[in-house]
């Protein structure tokens, strides 16, 4: 009954309910579209795109750890538009269509699996603060990967009972997702397991599906041929980790991805604990398909926690956990159990906004989105546009972006410009082989190991100028005799 008075006051409201909505989900968005905070990733990720489109080559000339399609969807932009060198609002603006269409493409499967407006309206809605505190405010590879992956399964589902050639393409789509990011491939199984219970059930759609995934993979073989196989052998988050001394053991990496979905659970959703137990209730109801496709997701993007734990993981888990709440509000429990999962729902809401308001405070970053700016603005007056500069913190990675300079591991490491994920060694290693070091020295204790006491002293030994009057931040220059004078032009 109590149920029944809720559902009827937000009924009753529920155009105001949905303009207030769309206010408190947008504001967000626009003042990060302002102020244009540079996610240390983001900075990695345009860095690459922006070498791609001065002649650089994939693979050989920048390595990175990643398939293609998102670089050159970066260095594409940027030539077809001319976008300056270090211009950010661009690749903003269209990373957060490709977040707004992920969000209208999972309004349309909840939609489909609900036949309710109202309830497919929310978790849409509820999907852009829940992505957005888990780092989805920045450029980052997840969110177009997981909606080339999304886009998959809503024509998996719309297109039934079709010519089996459509899977073709649809397989092409799905492995746009694989071909932003790995992981996207879990979204294969999910097209397949969508066709053997939701679809066709035809064993010749899959093989189609398939085709049409294998060809632009093969495609990107054929092109870049072993290059690209070492995408698969990188021993990405395991052998640089074990080369660091950290435990890489099969025992830690299955704890890691304990940890991480319950992380997940606990802080974020919790509705993925308490939709196990309205399980039987979906049986009961013919709903155990949806919430079987909602928990596949969940805990099979969980898999990438072996590799990193980072909370931007998480967002391949968002649509999914959104879909798992749809399937919790439109079916039917005791008391008991309803007031459970409103609570659990409730806490999802909450923890959106509040956290999503909260990263809001730039303050609380080690350098704000102005700081950088102005940080990058002085490195532009000393250093030669492709010379090579080391951020030392990771707090200074976009600089790479911004200013634009090169990195000394430009073609030899697998992952990043900086210094993460490398022992001492390697660190000294390439702050020896750059001619501009970006460091700051308050920032010591705060660092991850490799900025080590030999190190700190080996790059204090050259001269050096304050750049920015809030932060204790230095220009070194990596020539002893050298005289740091400003560029007359950049």
């Amino acid at each position: 009954m109590q149920t029944d008075k809720i559902q009827q006051f937000f009924v009753r409201y529920q155009q105001v309910w949905k303009v207030l909505a769309v206010i408190v989900a947008a504001i967000p968005l626009v003042v990060c579209f302002v102020a244009q905070p540079i996610f240390c990733d983001t900075a990695y990720y345009l860095s690459v795109g922006q070498r791609l489109a001065e002649g650089y080559r994939l693979y050989s000339d920048v390595r990175v750890g990643y398939p293609p399609l998102w670089f050159y969807l970066v260095a594409s932009l940027k030539l077809i538009f001319s976008i300056p060198d270090g211009c950010y609002w661009p690749y903003l603006l269209l990373y957060y269509l490709f977040y707004l269409a992920t969000g209208l493409i999972l309004y349309r499967i909840a939609l489909l699996f609900t036949q309710r407006r109202s309830v497919a309206f929310f978790v849409a809605w509820l999907f852009f603060p829940f992505a957005y505190w888990q780092f989805a405010y920045g450029v980052l590879l997840e969110m177009p990967s997981v909606l080339f992956g999304l886009l998959s399964c809503y024509l998996v589902l719309t297109f039934q009972n079709k010519s089996h050639w459509h899977y073709l393409w649809i397989g092409a789509i799905a492995a746009a997702s694989f071909l932003v990011k790995q992981y996207g491939a879990g979204f294969l199984l999910l097209d397949i397991y969508l066709i053997l219970f939701m679809g066709d059930r035809n064993w010749k759609a899959i093989c189609f599906l398939l085709a049409g995934y294998l060809l632009p993979i093969l495609l990107c073989f054929a092109i870049w041929q072993q290059d690209f196989l070492c995408l698969f052998l990188n021993g990405y988050g395991t052998t640089s980790a074990e080369e660091a001394g950290r435990d890489t053991s099969l025992q830690s990496k299955l704890g890691d991805i304990f940890d991480g979905w319950w992380r997940f659970c606990g802080d974020a959703c919790p509705a993925a604990i308490a939709g196990l137990l309205i399980f039987k209730n979906s049986k009961q109801q013919n709903r155990l398909t949806y919430f079987l496709f909602a928990l596949c997701g969940i805990l099979g993007f969980s898999l990438q926690f072996y590799f990193n734990i980072e909370r931007h993981y998480r967002i391949y888990l968002v649509p999914f956990a959104c879909l798992l709440i749809a399937e919790m509000l439109v079916t039917k429990t005791r008391p008991w159990l309803t007031t459970i999962k409103y609570l659990a729902i409730l806490w999802t809401v909450g923890a959106s906004l509040y956290n999503t308001y909260r990263l809001l405070d730039f303050t609380h970053d080690n350098c704000t989105p102005s700081e950088i700016r102005a940080i990058s603005a002085q490195v532009k007056q000393y250093v030669p546009k492709n010379a090579v500069l080391w951020p030392a913190q990771g707090a200074y990675y976009p600089l790479t972006f911004t200013t634009p300079t090169l990195m000394p591991n430009l073609s030899t490491n697998g992952y990043s410009f900086g210094p993460l994920g490398l022992n001492p060694a390697e660190a000294m290693e390439q702050a020896k082989s750059a001619e501009w070091v970006v460091y700051d020295p308050d920032l010591l204790h705060q660092s991850f190991y490799y900025l080590t006491d030999s190190l700190d002293a080996y790059v204090k030994q050259f001269p050096s100028v304050p750049l920015c009057e809030t932060k204790g931040v230095r220009l070194y220059r990596m020539e002893k005799e050298a005289v740091i004078e400003p560029l007359e032009s950049y």
